[in-house]
């Protein structure tokens, strides 16, 4: 027989195979892992390698879990995401295992192995563009979806609304994955466009305020949450240019010019660290060519002047000790032309005016030929060359560069070029990107107020055309950058939106090359002002539904808004002419219209982030708000679970669990499968991963550190040996029934407490070492299951607690290189379930 396990190289699933093999000569095992949390390839080695064939991938992989169902007799499904406190700080990733990986496998064996044996042991496209923040450096960029993941997530928050409607980042605590062929791309104003699956939820205003909404239940005209904030962002701050931090300390240590300066003022100190010297004596000693080197050393600090005698100073000692760090770096600086009293330059409005026209116009050095030449030239071209003397002045004012020159364009005699350089300006403007393709908005630069923003937009004008209701029209080539702007300007107040169109040639004719535009309002002076005898048309991204504020109106007012045909109200209007607060109308959220609704017919891997206690997060080209998605039996106080009693889960993972159950005993009816499903108890023995109960309890012990138990230890288990699992597992291959379900317990039930004082009696360790901890939020009592029909099978447990007990303990003391590698400070913590997976 051929056997598909997946999930074998975790704990059971391993031990599994190495009963399989060991007991069956004949049998085969192809084991599909995807080596993630708990899963080790070390749990495999020493397996035959000619009957046991490892393959990594994941079980929602279907192209390949269809092509390993065609191979075989049999299949183990194993894999699943365990440890219910990992379940409770991020639940989607046992979603995606669990649940939508089960739903791969029956879909595989339905459609091409539909004779197969198989045992069962218990959102948004990816090129979605979401804003995060670094948790640790607070960097904040926009970026798809698809760039998260189970590695990353937990260093990222996502920019979502909190219950004020006020814009926020809030942590990422949980990614989700998972194929699907039912996409809906929504079209809505502000040029906005997302492509979503039909059960995935968005938010909408209604005459209530603002509800979620499926993607199947929404209709065009319905009114999206769009961002477009209405006060200062709560993540604001200043930020400086360190010049520090643009030079590369590698380029320092290999200058030649540099070597040959520090190894002159080296030879000079330590002359004069004996005693001190006249410019006569030095230069006997020396030669001629330190003349110079000792005045730049005394501006330096490094020495000084008494009594027409030259004597090392402190700071020269130290600069001896310590290799000549900091002179080092002001040599360098020297040779790049940056004023020693240009250290530290603070980003005002007036400097991001600079910043706008070479994101517009601008140009650094990437060529292959240039970067080989060594060249770091920054050019910014443009008809207007008051702008560019502008330009110039400003280069000298913050960064003391008087280098900078203006010249007309080669072949061009209406435009002109300013032209400077050196290694920290082009790093300095290379953040802002190289080409019109490479153009981008660095991270620092979300962070800043309005009023920086604002001048931003003014430099980027020379790219704009100004329309005449003031409106401004900037045009790329680099959609990456506009959707950047939009995101930028409506996180700042500005409000704008997103046109794709086609070009023209000179002929007149649309070529196929794309361009992306973006609009905004006039930044000077709103045409969005409200006049008493006439109504201006505000944008509907500053706008929110007439009935979330009516009741706070002047009657008058509505009734000039004639309600049944105006359904929507200027924010700033209803602010300036209502009485009181009202949280919609000082909120960071506006409207946007649907448009249109599309059913696409594409096979798409869809995407979700969960944010925990909140369950929103913007998204999209024109930011929306959208909605992220939240032990089987349960516990019981009395008696024993039997197959056919309710499932009560209460965890995530439990829950999970009974999904992927429920999927099993559906698709087996259905589609006639021969199905079977196993529920075991507790497992315990060899290969477990250290972070359960029995292993961290002995590897803690053996290094003499705290036990921590959850509450008072009074929560009752069931324990059963992996091996005595194992055959149960075996049985149910081979004699089970179609669709039915078979529980395997050994029926020898202990408290938490009780296990933890068995294994430091075993090992001769004093029980002072238990420490009771807070205990998990939804910790199961007790679980018992009732075990007569895998017995009528024929199977009964081998192993007694006590005698498993001290074959676990032997085994883990006796195998420490396998657990070593294994153990951090998350899988050793006292309470895991507060930390973040």
């Amino acid at each position: 027989m051929r056997i598909l396990v997946t999930g074998g190289a975790g704990f059971i699933g391993s031990n599994f195979i190495r009963y399989i093999l060991n007991k069956h000569k004949d049998w085969e095992v192809i084991n599909l892992d995807k080596l993630g949390y708990g899963s080790n390839l070390e749990n495999l080695r020493g397996l035959d390698e000619d009957r046991h064939k490892f393959i990594k991938g994941d079980i929602t992989d279907f192209e390949l879990v269809s092509k390993l169902i065609k191979e075989v007799d049999a299949v183990v499904n194993m894999a699943a995401e365990t440890h219910v406190d990992r379940s409770i700080s991020n639940p989607y990733s046992f979603i995606e295992s669990n649940v939508i990986g089960v739903y791969t496998i029956l879909e595989a064996i339905r459609k091409y192995n539909p004779e197969v044996n198989l045992v069962h042991v218990s959102s948004v496209t990816g090129d979605t563009p979401v804003l995060l923040r670094n948790k640790e450096t607070g960097e904040i960029f926009l970026e798809r979806i698809d760039f998260l993941n189970e590695d990353n997530y937990h260093l990222y928050e996502a920019l979502t609304i909190d219950e004020n409607l006020k814009a926020t980042f809030m942590p990422i605590s949980g990614i989700v994955k998972h194929p699907t062929n039912e996409i809906y791309e929504i079209e809505y104003e502000g040029g906005g466009k997302i492509k979503a699956t039909g059960s995935h939820s968005v938010f909408v205003f209604t005459k209530d305020g603002i509800k979620e909404k499926y993607v199947t239940e929404l209709k065009e005209g319905d009114y999206l949450v769009t961002l477009l904030t209405f006060n200062k962002n709560n993540f604001e701050s200043n930020h400086i240019l360190r010049i520090k931090d643009y030079i590369d300390i590698n380029k320092i240590k290999t200058n030649g010019r540099i070597k040959k300066s520090l190894k002159i003022r080296e030879r000079i100190l330590e002359v004069l660290k004996d005693c001190p010297k006249t410019w006569k004596e030095l230069v006997e000693s020396l030669g001629k060519s330190v003349s110079q080197t000792l005045k730049s050393m005394v501006k330096e600090g490094l020495i000084e002047v008494v009594n027409r005698r030259y004597r090392i100073t402190e700071k020269g000692l130290t600069e001896l000790r310590n290799g000549f760090e900091e002179t080092s770096y002001i040599l360098y600086r020297r040779l790049l032309n940056i004023p020693q009293e240009v250290e530290e330059i603070e980003v005002t409005p007036e400097l991001m005016w600079l910043f706008g026209l070479y994101l517009a116009e601008g140009h650094a050095s990437n060529t292959e030929k240039e970067l080989k030449r060594k060249v770091r030239n920054v050019t910014i071209t443009s008809k207007d060359i008051e702008s560019l003397k502008k330009a110039k002045k400003l280069l000298e004012k913050y960064f003391g560069y008087k280098k900078a020159s203006i010249r007309k364009k080669k072949n061009d005699e209406d435009t002109y070029q300013l032209e400077f350089g050196g290694e920290i300006l082009y790093s300095i403007f290379s953040e802002w990107g190289g080409t019109s393709e490479t153009k981008r908005i660095p991270s620092w630069a979300w962070k800043l107020s309005r009023d920086h923003i604002e001048k931003l937009l003014e430099g980027y004008e020379g790219d704009a055309h100004i329309r005449k209701d003031g409106s401004r029209i900037f045009t790329s080539k680099n959609q990456t950058l506009i959707f950047s702007l939009v995101w930028l300007t409506r996180l700042k107040g500005i409000n704008s939106r997103y046109v794709k169109r086609l070009c023209k040639n000179m002929k007149g004719e649309f070529q196929k090359r794309e361009e992306y535009v973006l609009v905004m309002h006039k930044l000077a002076v709103s045409s969005e002002n409200y006049e008493e005898n006439k109504l201006v048309r505000t944008p509907h991204s500053k706008c929110i539904p007439m009935e979330l504020v009516k009741h706070q109106l002047p009657e008058n007012i509505v009734a000039k808004y004639n309600l049944k045909k105006n359904k929507l109200i200027g924010k700033d209007i209803a602010k300036r002419l209502m009485k009181g607060k009202n949280k919609y109308v000082e909120s960071d959220v506006g409207v946007a219209k649907i448009k249109k609704i599309t059913r696409l017919n594409e096979n798409l891997m869809v995407y979700d982030i969960v944010i925990d206690n909140n369950h929103k997060f913007f998204g999209g080209n024109v930011p929306i708000l959208l909605h992220n998605t939240d032990e089987v039996y349960g516990d019981i106080e009395k008696g024993s679970f039997t197959e056919n009693d309710r499932l009560l889960p209460s965890s995530p993972y439990s829950a999970t669990k009974a999904c992927g159950d429920m999927l099993v005993l559906g698709w087996a009816r259905t589609y006639n499968l021969n199905a079977k499903i196993t529920r075991c108890s507790n497992n315990y023995g060899p290969y477990q991963f250290p972070e359960k109960l029995i292993p961290k309890t002995i590897i803690r012990a053996s290094m003499n550190l705290k036990i921590p138990i959850y509450g008072k230890g009074e929560n009752v288990r069931d324990w059963l040996y992996v091996l005595d699992h194992c055959k149960g597992i075996e049985l149910v291959l081979e004699k089970g029934e179609k669709r039915e379900i078979y529980n395997i317990a050994s029926n020898q039930e202990k408290k938490n407490i009780e296990v933890v004082k068995m294994i430091l009696n075993i090992m001769g360790k004093s029980e002072d070492l238990i420490e009771f901890v807070e205990d998990r939020p939804g910790h199961d009592i007790r679980y018992s299951l009732e075990t007569s029909k895998i017995k009528e099978l024929g199977w009964k447990p081998k192993y007694n607690f006590k005698e498993g007990l001290k074959e676990t303990i032997k085994w883990y003391l006796n195998n420490e290189w396998w657990w070593k590698p294994l153990i951090n400070e998350k899988v050793l913590h006292p309470t895991p379930w507060k930390l973040k997976w």
